[in-house]
């Protein structure tokens, strides 16, 4: 699991101290912008590894079910920074794995399901204080996703999230328009009715 410090005035705040988050989100047309862009990001990330003061890489994944157009969350267990909030499933990248093995790995151990790597896309990314988060689109994976580390897990719609009905960290928070501007785009003729939903 993912989070920034926790906020000692609530869930929904962030630390006095604390930047905002910033999220980067590829063009909606062609796929170079999207491969120069996310290069950047895994740059950064690398560069954060091996800084003086490191910087935390963190991966999560937005499980995007065909059928039902719906996305996995995951809901941050008691004990842990932010608990109660709900974020995208993922977890640390480890010294001298890959972004994506780490996705595949933590989800495996947080979810109990097997990801087809070679079907994950780069999504956007986003950064707070000495922590940077790189989001991937998942659509394929083997398994029926559940909480295996005590934490629930739900499928919701663009519009639970849109509407603010499920509080999220820091990190996650602007990852949320560039979400929605994928879906929009994979959805097309169909995003009235299943943005909606």
């Amino acid at each position: 699991c993912h989070s920034a410090v926790p906020s000692p005035a609530g869930p929904s705040c962030q630390r006095r101290n604390e930047r905002p988050s910033r999220a980067w989100a590829p063009a909606q047309h062609g796929g170079s912008t999207r491969r120069t862009g996310m290069a950047a990001a895994l740059l950064l990330a690398s560069a954060a590894i091996e800084a003086p003061q490191p910087m935390r890489v963190v991966v999560a994944g937005c499980l995007l079910n065909a059928g039902t157009h719906r996305m996995l969350v995951a809901q941050r267990p008691e004990g842990k920074s932010h608990a109660g909030l709900w974020e995208f499933p993922g977890g640390k990248v480890e010294l001298g794995e890959t972004p994506e093995r780490a996705l595949g790995r933590e989800l495996a151990e947080e979810l109990g399901v097997g990801l087809n790597l070679a079907a994950v896309r780069p999504l956007s990314f986003s950064t707070v204080d000495q922590m940077v988060l790189l989001l991937y689109l998942c659509t394929e994976w083997e398994g029926e996703p559940a909480g295996r580390e005590g934490q629930q897990v739900r499928w919701v719609s663009a519009s639970d999230l849109r509407t603010g009905q499920l509080a999220m960290p820091p990190l996650d928070v602007p990852l949320l328009r560039p979400v929605f501007d994928t879906l929009k785009n994979e959805l097309s003729c169909r995003w009235d009715r299943f943005g909606e939903c």
